[in-house]
């Protein structure tokens, strides 16, 4: 006891989660996906991915219907982005691949989840996703070179296609084709792949370096592949699984650029393609009779030029006739599309789908191009600019955040201008239309907000009516940092020409007292030897500190503005500093990604910190505490202790590189923004964590990682895709339950021993001694949990489970499916899950269980239990289809109706209904709707 109570006590401390993102209207990812409704009722939406998240946007109205994205479950640590967006034919899934290699599936337009799981190696992005013309299965290509097969009824990957030979890249596209085939293209190569063999019968050489996209046309008889060049190659598919050359398409563009995306019409024979550029090309495929009218031509005019230079040869021979040529125009790709017209963007096209009467693009300004166009396209068509979703957010990197001092707004800028926002509901509120903005602050009272820009201005902006009143030359440079004074006395700015200047208040004159304004009057200017990149003053308003480029910290006296100290330390320019409440600490980051703590009185260095993996950006303390929070490049921010100089929490939540942080008063919201233009908040909870626990946490998920490197280097060709942290955690329960069972089964056995013959005549549950079972057992039977325990593993972890069981284990799960298969219905196994173990088991162990006869006999008796159950089952199903198609061949035959047509019926009842009716015809009607309610149920 004297050691226990002589153990330090950890400190705890209050975390911070997730609160909420606003600001991005459309990632710069390459998809955007339109849905296709299949009623009236329904309205054609735009599926958008704004970073992990995917914003369901109506092209109407321009706002945002709902949002698709993972529970907090499924959801992985660190972030994730939306890479591809792809709608089922039936219009009722979503499938959707990540930036990490994951794969999720959605019902729409309920937008649940209905899986995720790591379809591809870890951080190798999906880059194609196509689905089955049934919608029953769809398949995805990854940078990880292979390609998946992924089951809708089973909800698991069924099939990895894996290239042994020849010359192999990042999968650009995938299609499935007719005759159970599906088309693979690489980087350098095109495949057919037969899934029955599930093997490649078709391997074409790419005539270019890189393919970087294809198109299947809906009648599965052209493929059209884009490359890195101004060429589009077309080959046929009417020779399956053979690949015919057709030729090339010319792309009308100014330079070279690959090419990004080729879709086609849903119902129209167009097809739209464009590159990193403003311009989507709309060609056109010409009908079968077009084509032969154009071929008939091009042979006429041949055919005439070719007599011309017969004669004029005849001429100069003296009359010697030539034989004729019966050379034919071959038939080409050119002879088989036009191109119609260009719609040209604002800015540089990212991804596009079509619209019912038109196109929607997004851009990699922040926003969605919608265009519209007519039912009939041709050359003389003008594409006309419907409208622009995507007004709110930023178009380029966020460079500065800060909240106001009441806690309900904040402010953020960019080179596209400041946008004020409501921090409640992150709606925004005005748009201040100023260029090259680079910090922000708002002024006392939250009525004024001061801008400095990169060209050294200062504007003093009014936020009732979001105009300039004042603006000041105040540099020559740019504009680094904005600070209000101590005592509201007025501004201080740092910026690039190696100066600091405080600035006083002053109202401008007005014709009223309401009517005066807030200005600001330069009042002194400090020279330094270098750049400013920070500056601020201490809460006390005793000391003011800048920082430098030249990797110092200049501390001078407030009041007089003489020179106090330096701190020296930092190996490379200091970006950010920061000074706790009481005035004690100061804590700078550099670009060297360490963080300092300095005492402010001595400008002694408490700790230094290697804090991150790129250069520090931002630094805050928290107010009333001796807490911290750092961001930088690595798109990590953390949370520090600057008493005891640890690390208390990483927050793992952006996308790219974090350049401002901001709190509010109380601490109680972290504001962060970055390149990725989404604005971020992170509320406090009450949620106590301990950094003790946390760093053992991170401990053990880098042991997992490479305990799941090491499994998935091995390259398991019998199973399909890999081992994820899912499946290693369910095969480590999967184990702990099997020898609970095993234990539990030999206390049974045990006591039926000692209970001899005189017990076998008591009931069931005497004899299972349930009242001496384990509690972990949850009041079941053995047996039971085991049944319990195999159904809570997901299907798509289930092979992945069963493959990580050691071969004893895997011996247990056989005689225990063998007992559950023999007995009643409440320990029964289902047949579906009991096959798939027993086949995961004889595909691992296959050549131990040859030659082992107890098991073989097991097998056996699985084997034809297992058959007899299908037996079953198929029956049953077969006789319920029976009477399904009994029951609408005596609807149809008595209501003289086709089967789910009751709507157009009565409709058509509706419009052609006699004047008068006799009383016998209701009566017959009425028989009719009552027979018809009664056979309906």
């Amino acid at each position: 006891y004297r050691d226990f109570f002589a153990m330090p006590l950890q400190k705890s401390y209050l975390s911070y989660s997730f609160y909420g993102a606003a600001g991005v209207v459309i990632s710069n990812t390459n998809t955007i996906c339109c849905t296709r409704p299949t009623s009236s009722n329904q309205k054609q939406l735009i599926l958008a991915p704004t970073l992990e998240t995917i914003t369901q946007w109506s092209p109407a109205t321009h706002e945002i219907v709902g949002t698709l994205q993972l529970t907090e479950e499924a959801k992985p640590k660190k972030p994730l982005e939306v890479a591809l967006i792809s709608i089922s034919p039936s219009g009722s899934l979503v499938a959707v691949g990540y930036s990490n290699g994951g794969i999720a599936l959605f019902e729409y337009p309920a937008c649940s989840l209905v899986f995720y799981v790591m379809g591809h190696k870890q951080n190798c992005s999906i880059t194609a996703l196509t689905w089955h013309p049934d919608s029953t299965c769809f398949a995805s290509g990854s940078r990880d070179t292979h390609v998946s097969i992924w089951d809708i009824a089973s909800r698991e990957k069924t099939d990895t296609l894996r290239v042994e030979a020849g010359p192999v890249g990042t999968i650009t596209g995938v299609h499935f084709l007719p005759g159970d085939l599906l088309l693979a293209v690489s980087e350098h190569s095109l495949r057919i792949w037969n899934l029955e063999i599930k093997e490649c019968v078709t391997h074409v050489i790419a005539p270019v370096k890189e393919i970087t996209c294809i198109a299947v046309d809906p009648k599965y008889q052209r493929v059209i592949c884009g490359t890195a060049g101004k060429l589009l190659y077309v080959y046929s598919l009417e020779n399956l699984p053979e690949l015919v050359e057709m030729g090339t398409l010319e792309r009308h563009t100014g330079r070279e650029n690959p090419l990004l995306s080729i879709r086609w019409h849903p119902t129209l024979p167009v097809l739209a393609f464009h590159g990193k550029d403003k311009y989507i090309e709309v060609w056109e495929q010409f009908s079968e009779q077009a084509i032969q009218k154009r071929l008939q031509r091009k042979t006429k005019r041949r055919k005439k030029a070719q007599q011309k230079d017969q004669e004029t040869t005849a001429n100069l021979l003296g009359g010697v006739e030539l034989a004729e040529d019966d050379e034919t125009v071959v038939r080409t790709a050119m002879t088989e599309f036009q191109h119609l017209f260009r719609c040209i963007g604002q800015n540089s096209v990212t991804a596009f789908d079509w619209l019912q009467e038109g196109i929607a693009a997004s851009t990699d300004s922040n926003n969605i191009e919608l265009w519209k166009l007519p039912s009939t396209l041709n050359t003389d068509t003008i594409p006309v600019r419907g409208g622009l979703i995507g007004r709110t957010g930023h178009s380029s990197t966020i460079k500065y955040v800060t909240q106001s001092h009441d806690d309900l707004y904040m402010a953020t800028a960019a080179d596209d201008g400041v946008r004020l926002w409501s921090i409640q509901n992150a709606r925004l509120i005005n748009v201040i239309a100023i260029e090259g903005a680079s910090c922000l602050q708002f002024l006392q009272g939250d009525k004024y907000l001061a801008v400095g820009t990169t060209n050294g201005h200062i504007h003093i902006c009014s936020l009732a009516t979001t105009e300039t009143i004042q603006d000041v030359a105040a540099h020559s440079g740019v504009v680094y940092s904005l600070r209000l004074r101590p005592g509201s006395q007025g501004l201080l700015s740092a910026s690039r020409d190696n100066t600091m200047v405080l600035w006083d208040y002053l109202l401008a004159p007005g014709l009223t007292s309401e009517a005066r304004v807030v200005n600001i009057e330069k009042a002194q200017t400090i020279e330094l030897t270098d750049v400013v990149y920070d500056a601020c003053f201490s809460p006390n308003g005793k000391f003011l500190a800048a920082a430098l480029q030249d990797s110092t910290v200049k501390m001078y006296y407030a009041d007089s503005l003489k020179y106090f100290l330096s701190l020296y330390g930092h190996k490379l320019p200091v970006t950010s500093l920061s000074i706790s409440f009481d005035s004690e600490l100061v804590v700078t980051a550099s670009m060297d990604k360490n963080i300092k703590i300095w005492g402010s009185s001595y400008g002694d260095l408490h700790k230094s910190l290697y804090a991150h993996d790129d250069y520090v950006t931002a630094v805050a303390f928290a107010h009333g505490t001796h807490f911290f929070f750092s961001a930088s490049r690595d798109g990590l921010i953390k949370y520090w202790d600057a008493d005891r100089f640890t690390l208390i929490q990483t927050l793992y939540s952006h996308h790219g590189a974090i350049t401002t942080l901001s709190l509010n008063s109380d601490a109680s919201m972290l504001l962060t923004s970055g390149a990725d233009r989404s604005i971020r908040a992170f509320a406090r909870t009450e949620n106590q964590i301990f950094p003790t626990e946390e760093r053992e946490k991170e401990a053990e998920e880098e042991i997992d990682a490479d305990t799941l490197s090491r499994m998935n280097a091995k390259d398991d060709k019998k199973l399909p895709g890999y081992h994820t942290l899912a499946s290693y955690h369910a095969a480590d329960r999967l184990m702990s339950d099997l020898d609970l069972v095993a234990k539990e089964l030999k206390r049974i056995s045990d006591r039926k021993e000692e209970e001899g013959p005189e017990g076998e005549d008591d009931e069931e549950e005497d004899d299972l001694g349930l009242d001496e079972a384990s509690p972990l057992l949850m009041n079941k039977t053995p047996i039971e949990y085991f049944v319990w325990a195999v159904q809570a593993i997901k299907p798509h972890d289930l092979p992945h489970t069963i493959a990580l069981l050691p071969f004893e284990h895997c011996t247990q799960v056989l005689r225990l499916i063998d007992t559950a298969l023999q007995g009643n219905k409440h320990m029964t196994i289902p047949v579906e899950l009991a096959s798939k173990i027993v086949l995961c088991i004889v595909e691992q162990h296959g050549i131990y269980l040859q030659n082992n006869g107890p098991l073989l006999v097991i097998l056996n008796r699985i084997n034809t239990t297992i058959k007899e159950r299908l037996t079953t089952l198929v029956d049953t199903i077969g006789f319920n289809l029976s009477g399904f198609a009994f029951c609408q061949q005596k609807m149809e035959s008595e209501d003289n109706v086709e089967f789910f047509q009751m709507s157009k019926r009565l409709m058509h009842k509706k419009h052609k209904r006699p004047q008068k009716e006799a009383p016998k015809a209701k009566e017959k009607h009425k028989h009719i709707s009552h027979k018809r309610r009664r056979n309906a149920a």
